[in-house]
């Protein structure tokens, strides 16, 4: 996976995920302007990402930004 700025990305990958752990490890993990997002895939399902509702606009920001870039 490539980097993203602006975005800190914690990868899950197991059967078992609680949301809001996960999302406190990103969060802690991070520099302090990046926005946290959880990927996360079990055996045999899609991958998801899970963020907080409040850091959405600015996700979607820096994910634009970085696809425009390109």
């Amino acid at each position: 996976m490539s980097e993203l700025p602006g975005i800190h990305i914690e990868v899950k990958r197991s059967e078992t995920f609680s949301t809001y752990s996960a999302l406190y490890q990103a969060k802690v993990d991070r520099p302090i302007e990046d926005v946290p997002l959880v990927l996360h895939r079990r055996n045999g399902q899609p991958w998801i990402a899970v963020c907080y509702l409040a850091d959405l606009p600015q996700l979607a920001t820096q994910l634009y930004l970085t696809m425009a870039a390109q």
